[in-house]
């Protein structure tokens, strides 16, 4: 690809504010949007572009200069340049979304692996396919589901007295286990996979530093060098000879350049004002727009628990450090000043002590167990001292095993690791997880929604222990996080049943109408207007059982159906900032029913940036009629992102609706289903025990 200049659009100065989207001009008369995409994908074929990932990823692996130079692991894990892809209709016109992305395959078979003297346990849960998978930075829909490692044998054939290597293999769909030569199975390259292998080799950090820099994810100006990449593959298949395309008597052209905002399919765009937080549920002056100076100069909106038990869980040898800890987080420390008792009107009081003796996960399964059954009545947080920081994907952990146990005892848990104990500006987050899970509010929004008095984020079909699946036992939990209209937490409600593909409509009926019962426990009275969040799009058969349930209840109810989703292919850019960045709470319109929000990005609240911004697409359905605006769900969402209780960051990229269900959805992948057949109790559901 040639390197063009990022003044390429004539009219970037002009305006500035852009979006990915490139326009395919169509001649000769007019096509449905999938036969354009279907003959899209059928030509990049033709030229030798792969196409993959549920066709939604162009890899160019017949381009030397597609493959990532700078990859110390070039010999175990490829890296390729590729390009993220979606046709899109705004306005009555067709539009490409291109946005680069890098894809990663093992090179080298498992059986290769374990002849390079990589220990077998290394490949213990990790998943494999029968065949080459290459994986990109974002979630990939592979074409089949994996096999799970549960074992590998070494033996020696005795014609040639070379070792090989079986490995039994778990398949979750069939519910069976089987044995294949470890010649024939292939890693799925997803970051567990990818950081034991290398971590044994000694390259796993020099290849996450070169994966993210060529990801764009390090360096400067992001959003600008990612925006020239997007144009530079747009030209390339120009130069593939990808477009034109031909069909049925009709041409489509691609256009070289993204278009701008300011273009009439996007009329309405503008930036959303930054909603501001509130510290007091009485006094409404009691505001500002950053946690951190709202809680130090007002205290917490929830200023009912003078004192917050505390057990804690550690090793012996670290047992003063963590008494020292509490000691440190009542009194405060350099970015805390004046500590619990100033920021949040409260003090830790510390309950019992456990030593764990090992640092392996039974050893935390233990202690988590004793703890429970010792100072349980006391209903403290555990402040647990974990071994080190560990991936979120391995589930075989002192994080999920003492998480889980805890949970299944109706107790909250507060990890923290020696370098976040020790780091002054990591003291405050653990002190706010520790408040927020004995069940207090630090802060809510300074706005109660005027249209919706019921906020819902909804999510289906989670597995409990999909690793570890014994047969008759598979379980999906559904789960709702419940919000009044000041984006204040109610409870967690959750469903576990035996999976059923043709109820996914009655499953997610039945876990709004939880919430639904919940809200009339609490105030006495149904709902009148509820906004339900989901990351999946809503079909119209989920949407009616909903109806249904919420007749039940109050038959003048409103319902607001609003799917947000963070995986396609679009990104705004703003030529006139720093960087590139969009600003946060972009609004731009789509059509009646969508539109694009930038959550994170340029900021006068928050200068730290994480790459390119992503941004949300929102689509809304309303029932019986519409009762809300698209800029009134937008506001909604952005005010949604800034109540995120694990950290003092200013803002976050999704809503708390989606994440919170989210960090329920990771924690259930670890019960096993014995425990979350007794888990979350009933008081549990109205602690934030997940975060």
């Amino acid at each position: 690809m040639a390197v063009n200049d990022l003044d390429a659009a004539s009219d970037a100065t002009l305006f500035p504010r852009r979006i990915n989207l490139f326009p395919l001009h169509l001649k000769g008369g007019a096509a449905p949007l999938e036969d354009v995409r279907r003959a899209f994908i059928n030509k990049a074929r033709s030229q030798g572009i792969t196409v993959r990932s549920g066709e939604r990823v162009l890899s160019f692996q017949d381009a030397d200069r597609m493959i990532v130079n700078q990859n110390p692991a070039d010999d175990i894990v490829r890296m390729a340049y590729s390009v993220r892809f979606s046709f899109e209709m705004v306005g009555g016109a067709m539009f490409v979304a291109l946005d680069p992305t890098v894809s990663t395959w093992f090179r080298v078979s498992v059986g290769d692996l374990l002849a390079m003297n990589v220990p077998p346990d290394v490949f213990t849960d990790l998943s494999v396919r029968p065949e080459v998978v290459q994986a990109t930075s974002e979630r990939d829909d592979l074409q089949a589901a994996p096999l799970f490692v549960k074992g590998v044998r070494a033996f020696k054939r005795d014609e040639s007295g070379a070792t090989e290597f079986e490995v039994t293999v778990l398949d979750p769909v069939a519910e069976a286990e089987s044995t294949l030569s470890a010649t024939g199975l292939w890693l799925i390259p997803n970051p567990l996979a990818i950081g034991r292998v290398l971590g044994h080799f000694g390259k796993k950090d020099p290849f996450i530093q070169a994966h993210r820099k060529a990801s764009l994810l390090d360096g400067d100006d992001l959003p600008r060098k990612r925006l020239k990449r997007s144009r530079q593959y747009a030209k390339y298949l120009i130069e593939r000879n990808v477009f034109p395309l031909s069909m049925q008597g009709m041409t489509a052209t691609l256009s070289p350049s993204e278009v701008s905002v300011s273009d009439d399919p996007f009329e309405g765009a503008k930036v959303l004002e930054e909603p501001i937080l509130q510290f007091d549920p009485e006094d409404g002056s009691r505001t500002h727009l950053q946690p951190y100076h709202g809680l130090r100069n007002f205290g917490p909106y929830d200023r009912s628990v003078p004192i917050v038990n505390v057990a804690l869980l550690a090793p012996a040898n670290q047992m003063s450090a963590m008494r020292s800890l509490v000691k440190t987080l009542n009194e405060g420390m350099n970015s805390l000043p004046g500590g619990a008792r100033k920021f949040l009107h409260c003090e830790l009081k510390i309950v019992g002590e456990v030593n764990v003796t090992g640092n392996d996960a039974k050893a935390f399964e233990k202690a988590a167990g004793f703890l429970a059954e010792n100072f349980g009545v006391h209903k403290p947080v555990a402040l647990c001292l974990l071994p080190g920081r560990t991936d979120e994907d391995e589930l075989n952990t002192p994080y999920y095993a003492a998480k889980t146990k805890l949970a299944s005892r109706g107790l909250c848990a507060q990890m923290v690791t020696p370098e976040r104990m020790r780091n002054s500006w990591a003291q405050p987050d653990i002190l706010l997880g520790v408040y927020a899970k004995a069940g207090n509010i630090p802060w809510a929004l300074g706005k109660t929604d005027p249209h919706c008095d019921l906020i819902v984020g909804v999510d289906l079909s989670i597995p409990v222990a999909q690793n570890k699946i014994i047969k008759d036992h598979k379980r999906f939990v559904g789960t709702a996080s419940v919000f009044n209209g000041r984006g204040v937490w109610l409870n967690q409600i959750n469903t576990h049943r035996r999976y059923d593909p043709g109820r996914n409509a009655a499953q997610l009926a039945e876990i709004v109408s939880g919430s639904f019962t919940a809200y009339c426990d609490r105030f006495g009275r149904a709902p009148k207007a509820t906004s339900i969040h989901y990351y999946k799009r809503f079909g119209r058969a989920e949407r009616d059982a909903v109806v249904k349930e919420a007749i039940k209840f109050d038959p003048d109810m409103k319902l607001a159906f609003v799917s947000i989703d963070s995986s396609h292919c679009m990104r705004l850019f703003d030529l006139s900032t720093n960087d590139g960045s969009y600003a946060r709470g972009g609004f731009v319109p789509i059509d009646v029913h969508r539109f694009l929000l930038a959550t994170t990005g340029d900021s006068a609240i928050a200068s730290r940036k994480l790459g390119t911004p992503k941004i949300l697409k929102v689509t809304f359905w309303q029932e019986p009629a519409p009762f809300l605006s698209a800029e009134d769900i937008a506001n909604q969402i952005l005010g949604l992102t800034k109540i995120n209780y694990k950290s003092l960051t200013p803002i976050q990229r999704e809503p708390v609706t989606l994440t919170f269900s989210a960090d329920v959805a990771r924690l259930a992948g670890a019960f096993e289903v014995s425990d979350w057949d007794g888990a979350p109790t009933a008081e549990l559901e109205r602690k934030l025990w997940f975060l």
